[in-house]
């Protein structure tokens, strides 16, 4: 198993690729910032990108989680409470990132 970690963003958040050279199955932890990083990593592994799992809901846990998306799709972990604001207005930090693209229609029901 091989852990890379990527610090991006005008933040340096941390975004951990996480995957087996064997199968090349990946999970792409907090895909901040950073996109193009991200997607070259990808492809320069040739990996298969299997899950998104996300730590938290703040801006530099999940700007970029959208457009990584949108290139590898597959399931995405996060806390409901947390996918109910994270991507909504109140999540932007000008000047640094602005509102999320809107992506709750791939994000895990509200459990009550």
């Amino acid at each position: 198993m091989v852990v890379k970690t990527l610090t991006l963003g005008p933040f340096e958040s941390n975004c951990y690729i996480v995957f087996r050279r064997e199968c090349r199955s990946a999970l792409i932890i907090d895909p901040g910032d950073g996109v193009p990083e991200i997607l070259e990593f990808i492809r320069k592994h040739e990996l298969k990108v299997i899950a998104y799992p996300i730590t938290h809901g703040h801006i530099d846990h999940v700007y970029g989680l959208a457009r990584v998306y949108a290139k590898h799709p597959a399931p995405i972990a996060m806390h409901p409470e947390d996918s109910r604001w994270a991507f909504t207005e109140i999540n932007a930090m000008r000047p640094f990132y602005e509102t999320p693209e809107a992506f709750t229609r791939h994000l895990p029901k509200r459990y009550d």
